[in-house]
């Protein structure tokens, strides 16, 4: 039989020297699963359970130095899809800790604390369970009485003076971009400031007594700080507007929709709209009483921004819902998780209510999805991994009778442990994610009747499964890559899935190529750009799909395009 055209030479031909180092955004390897007994996390773990204990015991980091060793408390977990328990757990009780009467005074991963602005997440993630984002471009005034109203007063025109409430988006409040300020009805001061104006007195002086009709009154009065959607500006007050245009769309409280859609369905014990019960929660001696703090039981406005309460354990059950779409469907979680706006740092950019950080692993980008508190004593950060569907959750409390200090000690010590946690782990994820990945595809393939063979092995400079050989009715398709020697070839998963079979795709890369960032026109990342370019008879060149047993190793791979099944024979 006489050979037939090469299809990967026609997807090489123009565009090869295009190239560079520059995989196309998320995993480059399936993710990887039973963490709690791979060899390489294993090592890792044990690692870190060691420096976590010296940022304890020496109250120093190469972040930022930490009270762990006089007065601080905190919880850290990390937690994977598949796994129900904990892959990591490590609790740290303050050695000087005061702690309210009847709370607790020792922490473990079921220790409820405030999470602060975590909250927001909570809510979000609420509205997305009861209502979806359909309705995410729609403005905010459509589903608010008071801000309709507010639409339409002849008195309320001034831009500078007063939102435009018809033009600020319920995605807007969500994303950060709603463009008003952080807080609306803050503790001002009541004494006379030189230099100042007399203080008036607001009609929503502090959220926690703050009935809805003074929050909308203090809020109408707050000018803007810009127009929506031109820059993220953080904002508490826009996640208790969302709250109410969940309301107004189910009909029923906030609480209601928050007990029905999350925590009924994810049977979360120790999460909570209100304050629970002093022993399931630990308190500083110092605020249980604060005007600061709710009572048990007490439902505030500021719930929905910042005063909900949750522990590791359940954190790690809703990050766990969230990776596996268990509430959401899955193409609502994947919109969820993506930016909606960039701040000024390259690196750091804003969902809905998502804090992305960019990092560099391996020479290639993820996104780490997360979510910070801190509010009276409490503080935590919550992360969610995606590229290895891995999260973690960090909760501290801080007892000191220093109030510049109550809030300052927790929020290091948190960013320590995370940083920590990330910095040792994300190594080990990836080393985890490749030696699967080399255990379950690497290999050779054929199918001896037309005599077509594929290799591939895991890549050493070019991260991913590359193909290292590839013949197709005995014609060798790598030999005519000669003119460029320097291409890998690795396949990248398409997170696309039917049953047992799995779709890859190739994306080609210059080993040791980078990304040129200097001039608007230059090479640059090119590979999101030339995925599907070339097909052959309706097939793309690059989409190869393979078939997996109940172990998740392949037993066959077939390249679309040589219509060709290809069984693997080691």
């Amino acid at each position: 039989m006489a050979p037939t055209i090469p299809f990967l030479v026609l997807s090489f031909s123009s565009v090869a020297s295009a190239f560079h180092s520059c995989p196309l955004l998320g995993p480059v390897y399936p993710q990887p699963t039973q963490l709690s007994v791979d060899p390489s996390f294993q090592a890792a773990k044990a690692n870190l359970t060691q420096k976590i204990q010296q940022i304890t015991t020496t109250g120093n980091s190469r972040w930022t130095e930490v009270y762990t060793n006089i007065s601080v408390s905190f919880s850290a977990g990390v937690f994977s899809l598949d796994e129900e328990d904990l892959i990591f757990d490590f609790e740290w009780n303050a050695p000087n800790g005061s702690w309210a009467p009847a709370a607790q005074s020792t922490v473990n991963a079921d220790t409820v604390y405030a999470i602060g602005s975590v909250s927001k997440l909570l809510t979000v993630y609420t509205f997305l369970s009861a209502i979806g984002d359909g309705g995410w471009n729609e403005p905010v005034s459509r589903f608010v009485p008071e801000l309709e109203a507010a639409v339409t007063n002849a008195s309320q025109t001034d831009p500078i003076q007063y939102a435009r409430w018809d033009e600020i988006t319920v995605g807007d409040l969500a994303s950060q971009l709603a463009g008003f300020g952080r807080d609306i009805a803050v503790q001002q001061a009541q004494d006379p400031v030189p230099g100042f104006p007399p203080p008036k007195t607001q009609a929503c002086n502090g959220e926690l007594n703050c009935t809805r009709d003074q929050f909308f009154e203090t809020l109408l009065q707050h000018p803007p700080i810009f127009a929506s959607s031109t820059t993220p500006i953080y904002s508490n007050t826009a996640y208790a507007i969302l709250a109410f245009v969940a309301e107004n769309i189910t009909g029923e409280p906030f609480y209601t929709t928050f007990q029905n859609c999350l925590l009924t369905p994810l049977a979360l014990e120790n999460t909570s709209f209100r304050r629970p019960a002093l022993n399931k929660t630990i308190v500083p001696s110092t605020i249980a009483g604060s005007p600061d703090f709710p009572t048990v039981g007490q439902l505030n406005i500021a719930a929905p921004y910042g005063l909900m309460f949750s522990s590791l354990h359940d954190m790690a059950v809703i990050g766990r819902s969230i990776l596996n779409s268990t509430i959401l469907p899955p193409a609502l979680t994947r919109r969820w998780l993506k930016p909606h706006t960039h701040t000024s740092n390259p690196y750091y950019s804003v969902g809905a209510p998502w804090e992305i950080r960019r990092m560099t692993v391996n020479g290639r980008t993820i996104d780490i999805y997360g979510k910070s508190g801190d509010i009276s004593g409490f503080n935590s950060l919550f992360l969610l991994m995606p590229d290895y569907n891995v999260g973690t959750f960090v909760a501290a409390t801080t007892s000191t009778d220093d109030a510049a200090e109550l809030g300052t000690q927790g929020h290091d010590a948190v960013t320590a442990v995370s940083n920590q946690i990330v910095e040792t782990l994300l190594p080990a994820l990836e080393n985890a994610a490749r030696i699967q990945a080399l255990g379950n595809f690497a290999g050779s393939y054929e199918d001896a009747t037309s005599n077509t063979n594929m290799s591939i092995a895991v890549g050493s400079t070019i991260p991913g499964l590359n193909i290292t050989a590839l013949s197709s009715n005995g014609f060798d398709d790598t030999s005519l890559l000669a003119q460029s020697a320097a291409v890998a070839l690795p396949l990248q998963p398409s997170n696309l899935r039917s049953g047992n079979r799995v779709s890859f795709r190739l994306v080609p890369q210059l080993e040791g190529g980078e990304v040129n960032v200097e001039g608007i026109a230059s090479p640059q990342c090119y590979s999101w750009q030339t995925i599907d370019e070339v097909a052959w008879n309706g097939k793309s060149a690059d989409d190869f799909v393979f078939t997996l047993d109940q172990e998740g190793r392949a037993v066959s791979v077939e390249p679309l395009a040589l219509q060709k099944v290809l069984t693997r024979i080691e």
